[in-house]
């Protein structure tokens, strides 16, 4: 699944058009589809019976759309407001509690973010170098589900969901585009 996502995030980027940027004026929209894959990655260790397990997880990744509007004031100069969201990939980690019972546990994180920027353009032309810096602002939530099997484990699936975090931080992105067409560009 995930290098199938990895794929099309590829060939949609490829593929994404947009207004040309660095014409005072144009408006452009942009829609964005991809993987997010695990920067860093988390352990969690639980011991039982003189034995460790360790069991990686990751909350980064995930599927990722987002909607952007760019705006230029000038040949050079513009801004542009990005709306994202993130849906986590579930991270499973297994180990045994006691004697007769194993817990299943299932970590799903997602982000919804805002991201106002400023849009710098060379405007050279047919090949446009650009770059992009902002401000990113976002709304995280973080769910665990825990499911404990064998004879002596109670039923039921306990359920865990923490909101209301927030996130701050800085985008910076730069490219080229190159044309295809008047209303068509690679980047």
């Amino acid at each position: 699944m995930r290098q199938i996502l990895f794929k099309l995030s590829i060939i949609l980027a490829m593929a994404a058009s947009q207004t040309a940027m660095g014409q005072s004026g144009a408006i452009s929209v942009r829609l964005d589809i991809g993987a997010g894959f695990p920067s860093g990655v988390g352990t969690t260790s639980s011991t039982s019976n003189s034995t460790t397990t360790i069991s990686p997880y990751s909350l980064g990744a995930g599927f990722n759309i987002a909607v952007a509007g760019n705006y230029m004031f000038s040949d050079h100069i513009g801004a542009g407001l990005d709306l994202n969201e993130m849906i986590g990939f579930n991270s499973t980690s297994t180990y045994n509690s006691g004697t007769y019972v194993s817990n299943t546990t299932i970590s799903k994180g997602s982000l919804f973010a805002i991201t106002p920027n400023i849009l710098l353009s060379a405007n050279t032309g047919k090949i446009n170098p650009y770059a992009r810096f902002g401000i990113v602002i976002g709304l995280a939530s973080y769910t665990v589900s825990t499911t404990e099997t064998g004879p002596y484990a109670p039923s039921g699936t306990n359920i865990d969901s923490y909101t209301g975090g927030s996130a701050i931080g800085w985008y910076a992105g730069f490219g080229v585009q190159f044309p295809l067409g008047d209303n068509l560009k690679l980047f």
